[in-house]
């Protein structure tokens, strides 16, 4: 009578020895009738450890496999062929992985669809043939078949690219707009350049038609180069909608009362009151941030640098800390857009298309100007002006640091630029995308018109933030989920202003 496969527990106590019921069994993945050449299953990683292995048991136990460690701290890595959303196939069995625990109630399957028939490796806690806590260890360098000489190697390549194959990005389904950056796999940032395509939801190949799926690979002038990265991004479509903001920390909640207290000075980071289109009503009042101190070229006067949105227009009187309170001065210049062919010298030139850079100066008024501080509150005295360099991509990866008044201090990291969208008919582009710390909020409502700083010792002004993460001020198809800001110095030679020394 043929032996039933069976599963026993017992402790490794050899490369594929177990202690069982005080016996001693060798585990062998072969069957008996092979045992000229008998295969060892391998539990050396689990010495010392409880085991669950299952098989034949005819003294020793044969076609044998091992079902799970019985320690909830001790992971084990498995590789094989993807052939589900969330299942592997290896070592002759169907693998289902999931990210969380055996014993939570939630079922959050560890999505595998970007490796649809490729073999990989996860790690996580096996139990039978499911995968807890599963995670991605390693997936293969996918072959191009591209020169690799012609790699896109900066910003301006990548530009290049992009306008060259803008019909066949456009019809990517659910596009919602494209950056440039660098490929990111299996959680971390590669060293290749890529274009980065943003859609609501990534899906399985095979529900796309052909025709609006992402290439992999994009070549564009002379044979140049780059990879793609399908990016989920989206925006809530309601206020209703979006996730509570987390709560500031005790000092934080500190900085932003300071901020709005009208008791700390002229400086970089107080709150700016506005009544839009200069009506005194509840309903037209608005807030942001007075990015930075600032002085004209031309004229030698001081001022503050924020959002075009914030100081509306020009002769408009704006407030510190609040509406109604003291005028602080008034709005003296502002720029809204600027044509894409001017901003990237001449890289790109499309139809219907422009940067936003929401930009203004905020002139403060003749018996306050000696009041006005340079530098930072809490942060600091600021640096000179970082230029990003498009023929590098020196400024991706970039740690930052701001104030706002809604947010206090954020950190975060640049992650993308020029990223592309559309608004209403038109496409509009932005310089930098920012990811907050840890995944953190790295702005909100009225942090508009903060001015982004390197997060080092010489805190180097880089970017005016003006808008991003679910503030909702777009009617188009773009995403939401990062924040927005521009380049500072390209804005201060706009306005012809300089940074407050």
């Amino acid at each position: 009578m043929m032996s039933q496969r069976i599963t026993i527990q017992g402790e490794v106590i050899g490369l594929n020895e177990i202690r069982h019921r005080k016996e001693a069994i060798y585990c062998w993945t072969n069957a008996i009738q092979a045992a000229v050449v008998p295969q060892p299953l391998d539990l050396s990683a689990y010495l010392g450890s409880e085991v669950s292995v299952s098989g034949l048991l005819q003294g020793d136990l044969w076609l044998a496999w091992l079902e799970g460690v019985e320690s909830e701290d001790t992971p084990i890595q498995v590789t094989g062929k993807v052939i589900g959303l969330n299942q592997i196939y290896s070592g002759g069995r169907e693998i289902t992985c999931y990210r969380h625990s055996m014993v939570e109630a939630l079922h959050m399957p560890l999505n595998l669809m970007d490796y649809m028939d490729e073999t990989i490796t996860v790690g996580g806690i096996l139990r039978g043939t499911m995968l807890y806590r599963a995670s991605i260890v390693s997936v293969p360098e996918r072959e191009t078949g591209m020169d690799a000489n012609k790699e896109a190697k900066s910003l301006n390549d990548l530009l290049r690219i992009r306008a060259a194959n803008r019909e066949q990005i456009e019809a990517v389904n659910g596009n919602l707009g494209t950056a440039l950056g660098f490929k990111w796999t299996n959680g971390q940032r590669t060293n290749h350049p890529c274009i980065m395509i943003f859609v609501p939801q990534k899906l399985n190949p095979a529900l796309v038609p052909p025709s609006e799926r992402a290439p992999d690979v994009l070549e564009g002038p002379d044979g140049m180069w780059c990879l793609t990265d399908v990016v989920t991004g989206g925006k809530k479509e309601s206020l209703a909608d979006i996730d509570p903001i987390p709560p500031l920390s005790q000092e934080n909640q500190g900085i932003i009362d300071e901020l709005r207290s009208g008791r700390i000075g002229l400086i970089g980071g107080i709150q700016l009151a506005v009544y839009e289109g200069g009506i005194q009503h509840p309903s037209n009042a608005f807030v942001g941030t007075a990015g930075i101190a600032v002085r004209h070229r031309e004229t030698k006067k001081v001022g503050f640098l924020t959002n075009r949105h914030v100081a509306d227009e020009p002769g408009r009187t704006i407030y510190h800390p609040r509406h109604l309170n003291a005028p602080l001065g008034f709005t003296k210049s502002v720029r809204t857009r600027v044509t894409d062919a001017a901003w990237y010298q001449g890289i790109i030139d499309e139809s219907f298309s422009s940067v936003r850079c929401d930009c203004a100066f905020v002139q403060v008024s003749d018996a306050l100007q000696s009041l006005v501080k340079p530098g930072l509150h809490v942060l600091g005295q600021t640096g000179s002006v970082l230029p990003i360099h498009p023929d590098t991509m020196d400024i991706i990866g970039q740690k930052v640091i701001s104030i706002g008044r809604t947010r206090g201090v954020q950190r975060g990291t640049i992650v993308a630029y020029a990223y592309e969208f559309r608004d209403d008919f038109f496409s509009r582009y932005t310089d930098l995308l920012i990811i907050g710390e840890e995944g953190k909020v790295f702005s909100w409502k009225g942090d508009s018109g903060k001015v982004i700083v390197t997060d080092d010792a010489e805190l180097r002004p880089v970017a005016l933030l003006w808008g991003g993460w679910q503030e909702r001020l777009r009617k188009g198809r773009e995403q939401e989920m990062w924040s927005y800001a521009i380049d500072l110095g390209k804005v201060l030679d706009l306005l012809k202003l300089d940074v407050l020394v």
